[in-house]
């Protein structure tokens, strides 16, 4: 049961990918309108994230934000609507530019360049390190992949020179929160901690499916009484609430051993499946799995993106911009 909800979003992919007979670009022009409708929406919740603290969702106590807010808007939590907005500009990154209808795909010129800076703006908001960090590195893959000749040279020197200043300036930002936060009593360094204990005790096969930091380990908490894990990550009531689902690469390690390297190659298979090619005229979509690829991996490695819907989100991209065989559909013989 928590191997296929450790992959369920997988299978989501092979469904949107193979059985079904579609056309790409126009899914994905659905999927994209979707997004940017979620987008707006969500902005209006922002607002009443700082008109009105705490009435929509109760806000960190970290001290992050502006005024102490960290919006969460009708998602509810500040980790899925900054996935959320990662997730979007990605997306809008990857768009091709047609000199012709001087549209990035969906989107003229100008729309196009205000909604990737908007979601910009509502993602600083949130005050979220690791999606800001992986949204920097995204913007640099893409100049870097969509500049040609003198104009890609000129990007990375520019970002050579203006690469450190950025950080700096994140680090003014959030270095007083990550310094009060990255040490031994840190959550996710303890739930590493036991990770890495129960993965040598059991080494080479590890604790077994569902038995550490993820779902069905509620029900079964024989390993967390036998290596008397900390109840700051694990929680304080009969059943496991606490952040112990928090580092979920990191919890593969500990249940499958050696063996989440195959969990891992079935995981990342998408990232390497043959590519539509009627989206490739619209996008990079080689570009989007770089950066898609990044942010799971930095993500995941942080919270349980492969149980949330912005993993559910990732994963049907992925199955949107991958070439369709249409294996559950019968071919048409032309003879």
């Amino acid at each position: 049961m928590q191997t296929f909800f450790t992959l369920k979003y997988v299978f989501v992919f092979f469904v949107i990918a193979y059985a079904f007979n579609m056309d790409r670009v126009l899914l994905l022009a659905k999927f994209t309108k979707s997004l940017t409708l979620i987008l707006l929406l969500s902005s209006l919740f922002v607002f009443f994230d700082y008109l009105f603290p705490n009435l929509l969702y109760t806000l960190s106590s970290d001290g992050r934000g502006i005024m102490g807010v960290t919006p969460g808007s009708f998602f509810g939590s500040r980790v899925l609507y900054s996935g959320f907005l990662l997730l979007y500009s990605i997306l809008l990154l990857s768009f091709k530019y047609d000199s012709g209808s001087r549209k990035y795909f969906i989107f003229n010129y100008r729309i196009y360049w205000s909604l990737l800076l908007f979601s910009f703006v509502l993602l600083f908001l949130t005050f979220s390190r690791k999606e800001l960090v992986i949204l920097f590195i995204a913007y640099w893959v893409a100049i870097i992949f969509k500049g040609k000749g003198i104009n890609r040279l000129l990007g990375v020197t520019g970002l050579i020179i203006i690469g450190p200043v950025i950080l700096a300036g994140l680090w003014l930002v959030f270095g007083e929160s990550i310094e009060a936060n990255f040490n031994e009593n840190y959550v996710r360094y303890k739930i590493f901690y036991y990770a890495m204990e129960i993965f040598e005790y059991n080494f080479p096969f590890g604790s077994g499916p569902g038995t550490y930091g993820t779902v069905m380990s509620k029900f079964y908490t024989d390993i967390y009484a036998f290596f008397n894990v900390d109840k700051a990550i694990t929680g304080y009531g009969e059943q496991i609430e606490g952040p112990i689902f928090d580092l979920f690469f990191v919890s593969l390690i500990a249940e499958y051993g050696l063996g989440v390297i195959f969990v891992m190659l079935f995981i990342f298979q998408p990232f390497f499946s043959k590519k539509d090619s009627c989206v490739e005229q619209v996008a990079h979509v080689r570009l989007l799995r770089i950066n898609a690829f990044l942010m799971l991996v930095g993500i995941g490695s942080m919270v349980p993106i492969m149980g949330n819907m912005v993993g559910l989100l990732l994963f049907f991209l992925l199955g949107v911009i991958t070439s369709n065989n249409s294996m559950f559909i019968p071919r048409q013989n032309n003879a």
